[in-house]
């Protein structure tokens, strides 16, 4: 990860504090480079894995797993449309990806 993505993770960490959107938003393992970074929102969890890509599971009520449907998935499921991502975090109801 370069100077100016970890700016950037930084940045998107310090805002959600701010505001209260990481709330129940905690990483739990990983760094991009080695392995997937894992994020727990209230319901539903989030990867991203070294190559850029975001794997969503879990509770679907709102949309938040991004896969254009409200279908709740056991499994991880790709998160369409999303290239190049360097940084994501999850809250109550929604996801967030950098």
């Amino acid at each position: 990860m370069n100077s100016n993505s970890k700016r950037l993770l930084s940045m998107l960490i310090v805002f959600c504090m701010i505001t209260g959107l990481a709330a129940f938003a905690v990483p739990i393992t990983g760094t991009v480079d080695t392995q997937p970074i894992i994020f727990a929102g209230y319901s539903h969890s989030l990867a991203l894995k070294s190559d850029g890509t975001v794997w969503a599971w879990g509770s679907n009520t709102y949309g938040q797993l991004g896969d254009g449907t409200t279908t709740h998935r056991n499994t991880p499921v790709h998160v369409s449309g999303l290239t190049d991502i360097i940084a994501i975090t999850a809250g109550n109801d929604y996801s967030l990806a950098l």
